[in-house]
């Protein structure tokens, strides 16, 4: 499955192995981790065969620590360090856990800069004249070839540029079998402590009303709502309208912005701001696309990703400890169930 790609260029260089993906034959390597909780309790990127690959993808559950664990790696063991992330809110929740510089129009940094963190767009930066020093890290990288929001040309410069770097590791929660990740060694993790998400899928007409619906049933019941979306728009202000005429008018937002603008709910939101019940609303709706720990049994999720499996896969990846109350909206077909 290849997911969703938004350029037909890009889509036909995947599909075909053209121009500088140079791939002309499909070759897949594979390589199983099994661990309790955490990837770094067994990893090791000195140990074959990782030792063996320039290019190698983790595919490892979420909370398992698996950026954790490949960064301060490598931090130890490469003088030069490029961590990628596919959003601004994430580098620099990431440059608070390991203590980077982040490199972004607001913060211009040196291309000959040791050890940093940047998003998509800044990639190339650091090649000029085509050379590139760093060892490069692609967290949440199933963005790369799902993400609709991104600019084609942001997804093909990534792309490009990637084949520059001397080594490249990308960590996802669901990896998808496509041209992209050719000659890569692909690490599946395994947490055996890994805890069952219960998950009801729900079909609809008019997903508002049905989200609106849930939620006056279950605040009824003085429970707490946490809306999933996809992307922010139209979609939050038709969110807002149908929960209005439901008479629920205590609404708040989460996303990268809402973050951005308070310093101290920066590092207390993301994962654990349904733990910590950062929230006062009845019902609270976010675009955040790190993983939520919905540890309150209080808390009822609520998603409608669309009918692809990548989007409903990571919609319900971003249940980590869950809840018993969560709700997938989609009409995707029953095969893709």
């Amino acid at each position: 499955l290849m997911g969703i790609v938004p350029n037909i260029e890009l889509q036909r260089k995947l599909e075909h192995g053209q121009d500088s993906f140079n791939l002309t034959q499909r070759k897949q390597y594979t390589h199983n981790l099994y661990f309790k909780k955490h990837l770094g309790e067994v990893l090791n990127l000195g140990e074959k065969p990782m030792t063996e690959f320039d290019n190698v993808l983790f595919n490892c559950p979420p909370n398992t620590g698996k950026t954790t664990a490949v960064v301060k790696q490598l931090l130890v063991d490469r003088e030069y360090v490029l961590i990628v992330a596919d959003t601004l809110a994430l580098a620099k929740q990431l440059s608070i856990i390991f203590e980077l510089p982040v490199h972004s129009a607001d913060n211009l940094l040196s291309p000959d800069t040791p050890k940093l963190i940047t998003v998509y767009n800044w990639i190339n930066y650091f090649h000029p004249n085509g050379i590139a020093k760093h060892t490069v890290v692609i967290d949440e990288a199933h963005s790369l070839i799902t993400q609709q929001s991104f600019r084609p040309e942001t997804l093909e410069l990534v792309a490009d540029s990637l084949a520059l770097y001397p080594e490249v590791y990308c960590l996802t929660g669901t990896y998808i079998d496509c041209k992209f990740f050719d000659d890569y060694l692909i690490v599946k993790g395994t947490a055996s402590d890994q805890l069952a998400q219960e998950v009801h899928f729900v079909k609809y007409k008019n997903p508002y009303e049905i989200v609106a619906e849930l939620a006056y049933q279950f605040t009824q019941r003085n429970h707490q709502i946490m809306v999933y979306l996809p992307s922010k728009g139209k979609k939050l202000s038709w969110m807002k309208e149908a929960l209005s005429q439901r008479g629920i008018y205590s609404v708040s937002e989460l996303n990268a912005s809402t973050i951005n603008q308070d310093e101290d709910l920066f590092f207390e939101t993301g994962s654990e701001v349904v733990e910590k019940q950062c929230f006062n609303s009845q019902v609270l709706l976010t675009t955040y696309t790190q993983g939520y720990n919905l540890t309150n049994e209080n808390v009822v999720f609520i998603a409608f990703p669309g009918t692809d499996f990548v989007s409903i896969k990571q919609a319900i990846m971003r249940l980590r400890n869950g809840s018993s109350h969560n709700f997938i909206l989609t009409n995707a077909t029953d095969e893709v169930l």
